[in-house]
């Protein structure tokens, strides 16, 4: 067989490839050194982590209060690496940390001690801006990932349950383009390579990462980017962690797991029934080139408040059937019920304040009044400085927008608008008692 002759145009193709090859070369170790320097987000992040004990009680809190709703994380796998850290003399994975920290912050809202809480939030604030910078600095590339969604999706509660840094509309934008990079919006069917784990945190992950939009388009009045009917992701099935494992990973021996492990998403399911419902109530409140009608206004208060009746007969179920314990039962009976009747109150609040001269919107006017009136009845536990609180009182005192729950504005408002309504229509029916309350002299 005749070779080919060398030519000069090969000799050229061998230098240009080498050089190549050495200029990647060189790439990696200039971008190795950089992820060196760069590794560590918070000088002393491993070091501001708080003793066992206390952590425990702060991750017990965060597991029975948010994580039902938004299924964030499979509760074997982390507990898996939580024990690790305690035990293990080798540094924790950056993507673990990121996540204990903002579960600490989530979690010390509902420590009973009041002065550790405290120190907790002070630290938080560096965590939070460690966590930022992990996410979206030098180092988003590690981010890029089911891991990073994750520790987005802790941020944004993390802010808003302990009222820092402000809005999250930039936060939900990045957490939205990254959950589309990942392809949590495409059904976890068409991705060949998925195992049945993944399949199923991706569809939890993808549920999450719409409700905290729409949460986050409420607080902010900013529009929905999101939406749910344009992406035919199935609910996620309502499988107990416990029984879901990660690869070749054997359940947790039954001494080994809390009770949080067997945490299901039938809490997730329920809420995600709605979603739709209420992700278009957000967009008819934001939408300020149009005023929404009164007639499709009352059409979207009544299918919510049907969702109402339907959170109201499965909490009832649940106390029956003795499913989950009071704290955490009452917890999310309030948070849903005070989130449906926000809106609720949002739909009606414009038509509300036309009834004083339009008769027929005094439907309106009562609705406002009724559901402020039942979000502010959620916060009768409160009795400050004296008793302990329950948590849903902690996350009120504690958080911002939504989170605030009774104890937000827009509650108050909704009451203070109604006294003084009856004021105004007490003084007009009799002048006499009006002109006496406004002028005693």
């Amino acid at each position: 067989m005749q070779t080919k002759p060398y030519s000069i145009i090969d000799g050229v193709q061998l230098e240009a490839n080498s050089a190549m090859l050495e200029a990647a070369s060189a790439r990696r170790r200039a971008k190795t050194r950089g992820a060196k320097l760069l590794h560590e987000p918070m000088p002393g992040l491993r070091e501001s982590i708080p003793a066992k004990g206390i952590c425990d009680q702060a991750i017990d809190g965060y597991l029975r209060t948010f994580e039902p709703l938004f299924r964030i994380l499979h509760v074997p796998s982390f507990m898996r690496e939580y024990d690790a850290y305690w035990t293990q003399v080798e540094p924790a994975p950056t993507e673990f940390l990121m996540k204990l920290t903002m579960m600490l912050t989530i979690g010390a809202i509902f420590l009973a001690d009041r002065s550790v809480a405290n120190n907790i939030k002070k630290t938080a604030r560096n965590w939070v801006y460690a966590v930022q910078w992990w996410l979206t600095g030098p180092t988003e590339r590690d981010a890029m990932s089911i891991d990073g969604v994750q520790v987005f999706c802790l941020l944004l509660l993390a802010r808003q349950s302990s009222a820092l840094g402000g809005t999250a509309s930039i936060i939900t934008e990045a957490l939205s383009k990254l959950s589309f990079t990942i392809g949590l919006h495409i059904d976890p069917r068409f991705h060949t390579s998925v195992t049945p784990f993944e399949s199923e945190l991706r569809r939890r992950l993808w549920l999450t990462v719409l409700e905290l939009a729409t949460i986050n388009s409420l607080n902010s009045t900013l529009p929905l980017l999101l939406y749910a009917g344009d992406y035919q992701v199935p609910l996620p099935s309502n499988i107990a962690d416990s029984k879901l494992c990660k690869g070749n990973d054997l359940e947790r021996p039954q001494e080994q797991r809390t009770r949080h492990e067997e945490l299901d998403c039938s809490l997730q399911i329920l809420l995600g029934k709605s979603l739709r419902l209420r992700m278009q109530i957000v967009q008819e409140l934001n939408d300020t080139s149009r005023e929404c009608s009164y007639e499709k206004v009352t059409a979207l208060s009544n299918s919510l408040q049907a969702h109402c009746r339907e959170l109201a007969a499965y909490f009832q179920s649940n106390d029956t059937e003795g499913r989950g314990t009071p704290t955490a039962r009452g917890f999310h009976e309030k948070f849903l019920d005070t989130y449906f009747r926000r809106l609720i109150l949002f739909l009606h609040r414009p038509f509300a304040h036309q009834a004083r001269q339009d008769a027929r919107y005094l439907p309106s006017r009562k609705t406002c009044l009724d559901s402020s009136l039942i979000m502010a009845s959620h916060t009768e536990a409160i009795d400050l400085p004296g008793t302990a609180l329950d948590d849903f009182s902690s996350c009120c005192i504690s958080g911002s927008g939504m989170f605030k729950g009774a104890l937000g504005q827009d509650v108050i408002l909704g009451v203070s608008l109604e006294i003084l309504t009856q004021l105004e229509e007490e003084g007009q029916s009799d002048p006499g008692r009006g002109s006496a309350r406004t002028d005693p002299l």
